[in-house]
């Protein structure tokens, strides 16, 4: 098993077995110059029938998972001179012969993006075989998935369980599925996609060979299908995620642009004892990325290497340094999902928390694990989003991320002696050998500057992604749309309509869900009521507080989430409402105006009317319940069985309630009627509730 060293030194981050499968085979292999030329096709693919007497006499029934740890081994070494050969033959190629290639890569409908990785990966630096293992294994993934719902249904989420799968083999045939298996698709084989993606390997731990050799892979599998005669419009196609630049609005202005800091940025990784020596140049490169715009491409490496550098924390601050490893194949590696896990897989606490503090977790949160966040990991390691298309400020607020990490362990670190247990396992990195090597200068103020920028940027981050952050957005959206609706054009002087004023349906209608408006809204915290000065009870007034409200949203109990969820239900409903209301009101008034309303659409048009006042109260008072339970659901946690079950209870019928009312108010059932009705028989149900006490928690205190 490696250990750590200094930069200066050789350093990995590959268990002995990995390393051996990864770089010692080839090395070997290489020494040796092999130099037949019998594994590429005058096609530019891979021959199958040569590949098959490599792999050995392998049956129909054949399982690669259930193949002995030396079978591995073996295997890798037979294939070495097909990866050569794909190595030799795409560097001595001409263009004819590449645009053969280029044309059986169209089934991945990626051929341009493909044929750009080929330019960089004869051209280009020395991380250019990770960069093109990881856009090609994405592509092809995302790919293989496609072509398995031929035959399949549900694709598989993970590229190994994709290749076990009786309909993709059917398709692929044996030969190349086992050869895709010993590529990407056991951890016992090279594991070339999890093992880059998890950024363990240095750039020279990667030979070209492994690189060169998936461009054949791809027009390969376009050659079986071709053969197949499967065309790319019988291909099933996925369209790839369009979300991203909804998340990147939502985080718009959380860290600064870091177009201007090229220099700095570089500067500050340099002090990060967690970024081998031996890492730095992905670093630099990704970053060369950013500075010129090429944010897809940037994200493809800094995810990667933003896992390693946390893996790094991750194992110093939990005192297990062997855990940096990639691990040998009959044992779990550590990968992101137990880096930002709240407990270790032996029940103690990961003290990851303790040295990133909250703001961070909540940061790495909304990036990585919440569902309605961008997960951008899962997106772009899976093929699931278009690089080309990720927006700047994503890519950015990443980078940014990265260096409040490298801040805030540099400040841990200063109060190690503090945390029990933690032996300092870093790496050691020699900054001033390093800056004076790669000649890199710049102005100590500026650098600081900046450091600041990024350290208040991050300690004041409030989750975007988290469900009661989505909900507070949500709560303020509807708030907004019900201050319009006294707006929405309303006909005067119009004899054919027998319908109240506003204030009248008010007055006169509406006494009893107005004292339940008292009670909910005398319900409130102080603190919230005291940021409306004008006595009128109004909603808008209180939003911003809402907004500015910090609920708990680490590693919360499921009743929380549960809760959550139902409030968000509830305000989705009244958001639809707030629509058909906007809708019906102004359509109405547009066909009244223009004299097309017939004599039934205009009663209709009446009782909508006499309705909407009465039903405006009634949806505030289902805002100040989501209010309220806002305000409580972290102490949610505390409360008996009982109380809970309660809670739960009472909150599907208040989501029932706006979801009658929402198939009520639709402008194609115009049920105004029995919206009233429904909203009566609602308040005095609520009415009751409140008199007994009985929705809120024991604990519950609103002073």
């Amino acid at each position: 098993m490696a250990e750590h060293k200094g930069a200066s030194d050789c350093h990995t981050f590959l268990s002995s077995y990995v390393r051996h499968l990864l770089v010692e085979i080839g090395t070997k292999n290489n020494l040796e110059t092999n130099t037949q030329n019998i594994y590429i096709t005058s096609n530019n693919t891979l021959n199958w029938k040569e590949i098959k007497n490599l792999l050995g006499n392998i049956p129909d029934s054949f399982n690669i998972h259930n193949q002995p740890t030396k079978w591995f081994s073996e295997v890798i070494h037979n294939l070495w001179p097909v990866f050569a050969e794909a190595n030799r033959h795409i560097r001595n190629s001409d263009f004819n012969q590449m645009a053969q290639m280029w044309d059986l890569s169209k089934w991945t409908r990626k051929e341009n993006e493909i044929q750009q990785y080929y330019e960089k990966f004869i051209n280009s630096s020395q991380t250019r075989t990770v960069e093109v293992i990881l856009f090609l294994n994405s592509v092809l993934e995302r790919s293989l998935g496609n072509v398995f719902l031929l035959k399949g249904q549900n694709v598989p989420f993970l590229l190994r369980d994709l290749l076990s799968t009786e309909e993709l083999g059917l398709i692929l045939g044996l030969v190349p599925t086992v050869f895709l298996q010993v590529l990407v698709g056991t951890p016992k084989a090279l594991n070339l996609r999890n093992v880059t993606w998890h950024g363990f390997p240095c750039p020279d731990e990667v030979k070209d060979e492994f690189g060169a050799v998936f461009f054949f892979v791809i027009a390969s599998i376009g050659e079986i299908l071709e053969i197949k005669l499967f065309t790319l419009d019988s291909l099933p196609y996925r369209a790839q995620v369009s979300t991203l630049f909804y998340h990147s609005k939502m985080l718009e202005g959380c860290f600064p642009d870091m177009m201007d800091y090229d220099k700095e940025a570089i500067v500050m990784l340099l002090d990060s004892p967690h970024i081998s020596h031996s890492h730095l140049m992905y670093w630099e490169v990704l970053l060369e990325h950013y500075f010129e715009s090429r944010y897809g491409q940037c994200l493809l490496l800094l995810l990667p290497q933003m896992e390693q550098m946390l893996r790094s924390v991750f194992c110093w601050i939990n005192g297990c340094p062997h855990r940096v490893l990639t691990a040998e194949s009959t044992s779990f590696y550590t990968t992101l999902d137990e880096i930002l896990a709240e407990k270790l897989d032996d029940g103690e606490i990961n003290k990851l928390r303790i040295a990133l503090g909250d703001s961070i977790m909540e940061i790495l949160q909304d990036i990585f694990v919440h569902p309605k966040g961008p997960r951008i990991r899962d997106k772009v390691s899976h093929g699931e989003c278009d690089l080309y298309d990720i927006p700047k400020i994503i890519t950015n607020h990443i980078i940014c991320a990265a260096l409040g990490i490298v801040l805030k362990v540099k400040e841990a670190k200063k109060n190690v002696e503090t945390i029990s247990n933690v032996s300092d396992t870093s790496i050691s990195t020699n900054d001033a050998e390093i800056r004076n090597s790669m000649q890199y200068s710049c102005c100590n103020e500026k650098v600081v500057q900046i450091e600041n920028v990024i350290k208040y940027s991050s300690k004041k981050y409030c989750s975007k992604f988290h469900h009661s952050s989505l909900l507070k957005t949500s709560i303020v959206e509807v708030i907004e749309k019900l201050m319009e609706w006294e707006t929405y054009p309303r006909p005067k002087g119009v004899g054919e309509l027998t319908c109240k004023t506003w204030q009248e349906v008010v007055e006169e209608d509406s006494v009893q869900v107005l004292h339940v408006k008292q009670n909910l809204w005398n319900s409130l915290p102080r603190t919230l009521i005291e940021n409306d000065n004008s006595d009128t009870q109004n909603l808008s007034a209180i939003t911003d507080f809402l907004m500015e409200y910090k609920v708990l949203t680490l590693y919360r109990s499921k009743i929380e989430t549960d809760i959550l969820n139902i409030l968000k239900q509830i305000s989705d409903n009244t958001q639809l409402i707030c629509s058909h209301v906007e809708e019906g009101l102004t359509e109405k008034y547009r066909l009244l105006s223009s004299h097309k309303l017939r004599s039934r659409q205009r009663d209709t048009y009446s009782r909508m009317l006499n309705s909407v006042p009465y039903i405006h109260i009634a949806v505030q008072n289902v805002v100040l319940i989501l209010i309220i339970y806002l305000f409580q659901v972290n102490n949610v946690c505390t409360a008996s069985s009982k109380e809970t079950s309660l809670i739960l209870r009472f909150l599907k019928q208040v989501l029932q309630y706006v979801q009658n009312l929402t198939t009520y108010t639709n402008v194609e059932r115009n049920r105004w009627d029995e919206a009233v009705t429904l909203t009566s028989s609602f308040s005095e149900q609520l009415h009751q509730e409140l008199k007994k006490n009985a929705i809120f928690l024991s604990t519950y205190n609103p002073s």
